[in-house]
């Protein structure tokens, strides 16, 4: 079996353009099929991150740039907002336009499974990618693992490239280190490969100063944001996600190894280490568990609760899902980590490069499976799967081909034909999955996303004068944000009772007792229980109290799923005569909005808004049995309540 295919390009290169163009018509068609779900999902915050970034606005709230960024770093929303430039705020043509970006990632696949075993491996491995990506058939039409994949892969690529040049490259190695550090701010899991360019030179012999090359492609990538972000909010990034109790040591252990690294490099210790090839090659396995195990540790140690709570009648299932049809796919993966491992220890380079990477995948899926998250969290690692599995189709067949004696031959053959027929078979199935039943329709199906919200914003624009302050409910905040493109200054109405829910990915600054029922407010306008006897609320003072502070003259309710009946809350505000409903959009459903005018009037007291389903709960804790239902309620709202039922 050959160490690696060529690097160079070659005629049969050009096959995989077609091959991924044709193979991902279904994929295509069955997402312009589907009905897009942005809100509520990850795109708002995305779009309103890259509209910050368009306008200039991330400069003035960079405090809050990797919260409304989802804890990420600034690449995905600088992609969509170079997007933005020349397509507009349309958000289905973005939708779409970041959607055909992510078919580049079959051609990496390609590529780097040609680097172990040859071009029909890369194919194999692109066609895999193609159809059976976890982020084919994910709801989250915006999607930044896809993102992240593409440059995990480009830079694994370009460090094989740098690695086979040896030193002769310096421009190629960093290189290398500028793609990781774009991966590592996209998403901050891309962290895990940073040991690569080390092990490259104590396992595969790549010389100390391209590798110093490499991680000052990693600094110039990084260290601009980390130095911005720490100025604005005086966290260090990434280390702010870990327990308070962890985050000094961690900080003084990587100020530690720096300081020995450089003193090694400038005393020449490390030049003399490496030259002895055993000790560099034990020192590389000695890094290698000595990142692979502690970065295991503080990845779980921030899954905050789910950790504890997981347990294998909530991971079972959850794994089972993933890997469906578990029958095929358990033994397949198995023989893949198995081929892949063998490989690594007597193959060449590109191989041990791929082993460890998919090592260093292990902590990420770790962390996914715990938190019981998306499966396009785990594409990564399916893409480098895929790339191995290739390889190992090949390698079977050339067994196969070249073995000695008949039986070796019968026994590569036929393990060889089976993972095709089952390939194939698959592909079959899958791709009559996804076809829709009318291929026209989806083609030219119109993707209305949010239309209430578009709606609103473009009768803002033209009856709300510029600049004017607008307080906007969470639900939409962000993508009404986003469609208004800085036309006006938008505030997030902070509630007296906020939702508190830990975010391995958010720091999170509220008080896990603010929601208790004995907290809620005098002059409650709104309340809606959030699980057991925890409520979450808005008082008329409050409110009053942000639209003086910002200085804000409208309000805007937006409805969501997660708060049934919130689209009542207009009619007791503008009862209270404070203010007055000057516009409504999509109030029939769910995801309707609604815009108020102050009316600069003292409000009057009014009743409460409080759906059924809040009523029943409340009915049912300790507190309120023990005080009498019904005086508990007279006496935590003396004004009366106003009972709105939610349609299902």
């Amino acid at each position: 079996m050959p160490e690696s295919g060529s690097s160079s390009a070659g005629w049969v290169d050009l096959a995989a353009v077609p091959l991924v163009a044709v193979l991902s018509v279904p994929t295509l068609l069955w997402f312009g099929d589907q009905s897009w779900a942005v809100l509520g999902k990850d795109a708002p915050r995305y779009l309103f991150a890259a509209s910050e970034l368009v306008s200039g606005g991330g400069l003035d709230s960079l405090a809050g740039a990797a919260n409304y960024n989802g804890g990420h770093g600034p690449v995905f929303p600088a992609l969509i907002g170079s997007l933005i430039l020349p397509l507009g705020r349309d958000t289905e043509a973005l939708i779409w336009a970041m959607r055909l970006t992510a078919l580049l990632n079959p051609l990496l696949a390609y590529f780097l499974a040609k680097r172990l075993s040859g071009p029909p491996a890369g194919l194999l491995a692109a066609a895999l990618l193609t159809l059976f990506g976890f982020n084919v058939r994910s709801a989250f039409v915006l999607n930044i693992d896809a993102l992240l994949l593409t440059f995990t892969l480009l830079a694994l690529l370009a460090l094989l490239a740098a690695v086979r040049r040896g030193g002769s490259s310096p421009a190629l190695a960093s290189l290398s280190g500028l793609l990781l550090g774009a991966a590592v701010l996209t998403k901050e899991t891309a962290i895990s490969n940073i040991p690569l360019a080390l092990l490259a030179v104590l396992l595969l012999g790549w010389p100390l100063r391209a590798a110093l090359w490499h991680y000052l492609g990693v600094a110039l990538a990084c260290l601009p944001w980390w130095a911005w972000r720490w100025s604005a909010t005086g966290e260090v990034y990434l280390v702010d996600r870990l327990p308070p109790s962890l985050q000094i040591p961690v900080l003084a252990a990587a100020a530690i190894f720096a300081g020995l690294a450089i003193a090694a490099y400038a005393s020449g210790v490390a030049d003399r280490f490496l030259a002895g090839g055993r000790r560099r090659r034990w020192a590389g396995r000695f890094v290698t568990v000595a990142w692979a195990v502690p970065l295991t540790a503080l990845t779980l140690a921030t899954t905050g609760p789910a950790l504890s709570e997981a347990s294998p009648q909530t991971v079972g299932p959850y794994l089972a899902g993933v890997l469906a049809p578990t029958p095929f796919v358990a033994p397949v993966l198995v023989v893949t980590v198995g081929y892949t491992v063998w490989r690594a220890t007597y193959g060449g380079g590109a191989w041990r490069l791929l082993a460890l990477a998919l090592l260093f995948q292990v902590p990420v899926c770790l962390f996914v499976v715990v938190q019981g998250w998306d499966p396009r969290q785990f594409l990564v690692a399916q893409a480098l799967l895929f790339c191995a599995f290739g390889a190992l189709v090949v390698d079977a067949g050339v067994a196969a081909w070249r073995g000695r004696g008949l039986p070796v031959r019968l026994a590569g053959a036929g393990g060889a034909a089976l993972l095709v027929v089952l390939v194939l078979a698959a592909s079959a199935q899958r791709v009559q999955g996804l076809l829709p039943e009318d291929p026209a329709r989806a083609l030219s199906r119109e993707h209305a996303v949010a239309p209430q919200a578009s709606g609103m914003v473009d009768w803002t624009d033209e009856n709300v004068p510029r600049g004017e302050r607008i307080l906007v409910t969470a639900a939409q905040g962000n993508y009404l944000a986003y469609l208004d493109g800085g036309r006006h200054e938008w505030t997030f109405l902070k509630l007296d009772q906020e939702p508190c829910v830990s975010k391995p990915n958010i720091q999170m600054s509220c008080d896990p007792d603010e929601g208790d029922i004995s907290r809620i407010p005098t002059g409650a306008v709104w309340v809606q229980a959030k699980g057991g006897c925890e409520v979450i609320s808005l008082s008329m003072p409050k409110l009053l109290e942000q639209a003086r502070r910002t200085g804000s003259g409208y309000v805007m309710v937006t409805g969501s799923p997660k708060f049934p009946g919130i689209l009542g809350l207009p009619a007791v505000l503008e009862r209270s005569g404070a203010f007055e409903i000057v516009r409504s959009e999509g109030i029939r459903g769910a995801q309707g909005v609604v815009l108020l005018k102050s009316t600069g009037r003292p409000p009057r007291p009014v009743p409460t808004l409080i759906d059924r389903g809040t009523l029943a709960d409340l009915g049912r804790c300790e507190e309120t049995k023990r005080r009498g239902y019904a005086n508990w309620l007279r006496s935590t709202f003396p004004d009366g309540i106003v009972r709105v039922t939610v349609s299902g």
